[in-house]
């Protein structure tokens, strides 16, 4: 019970994570948290580390694919999503690509510190600010597997920073999915169907979807279908970063 409570704490495991790192700073100097080799000059990384963050240029407007803009990419104009817009500052290469995975499969809670500071100083004056926060949701068991849900902790950092409250009970995931690196781009689009559930209704005129990493974007549509059901609602998709057209992989 009481490990419940914990997690469930409006401040989330990253608000501990976070409280932790200042005492440790005031006790000991940082270093980069990827490399462990160099004093963190910024957003825990050091100038090496922070000189080799994959940027994604020139991206689709839309579903923000590296290297596909300044126009929408063809899969958009000929497929249009129900979201506005994807912002994904980063690409998934290293060493995004290696805070991300290492946040998520080896629980470095650490990470979600650089990841958003990243992310907010990249794009969030640039960016219109959305009415609420939806992460993207794990089903129950996968929850309890990996003990906490990336997305939802890299919203309620970026939440906090920007005033924007964050909803983690609007949207669930209704049913289990194969982990999407076994799936094809086709065999992710036809399992989506159905997965997610809007359980309350969307008042807000717009709305960001929270991830760590869009794919196939599947997983955006879906999420972004399930919540605009009506005309005057917009929803954006934020994510950390976005994958290349060859490496559908998360």
């Amino acid at each position: 019970m009481m490990a419940k409570q914990r997690l469930n704490h409006h401040l989330g495991l990253s608000g501990y994570t976070t409280r932790l790192a200042a005492y440790g700073d005031r006790l000991v100097p940082p270093v980069c948290l990827l490399c462990y080799s160099a004093p963190d000059i910024g957003h825990g990384l050091c100038s090496h580390c922070q000189s080799t963050l994959p940027i994604n240029h020139n991206p689709c407007p839309v579903c923000a694919l590296p290297d596909h803009g300044p126009l929408p990419c063809r899969r958009c104009r000929e497929n249009p999503p129900p979201y506005r817009a994807i912002v994904a500052p980063f690409v998934y290469a290293k060493p995004i690509s290696h805070l991300i995975r290492h946040l998520k499969f080896r629980q470095r809670l650490e990470l979600i510190r650089p990841l958003t500071e990243l992310w907010l100083e990249a794009v969030a004056p640039m960016v219109e600010h959305p009415m609420r926060l939806i992460p993207v949701p794990m089903d129950h068991r996968s929850l309890r597997e990996r003990g906490f849900n990336a997305a939802i902790e890299i919203a309620r950092v970026i939440g906090r920073h920007l005033s924007i409250s964050t909803d983690v009970k609007r949207v669930v995931k209704v049913r289990r999915t194969p982990a999407q690196s076994t799936l094809s781009a086709k065999q992710r689009a036809r399992i989506r169907s159905g997965v997610f559930q809007c359980i309350a209704p969307t008042t807000e005129r717009l709305i960001a979807v929270v991830d760590d990493v869009v794919t196939s974007t599947e997983t955006a549509r879906a999420v972004a279908g399930c919540l605009c059901t009506d005309n005057n609602v917009s929803v954006v998709v934020w994510a950390i970063a976005r994958t290349t057209p060859h490496r559908l992989c998360r």
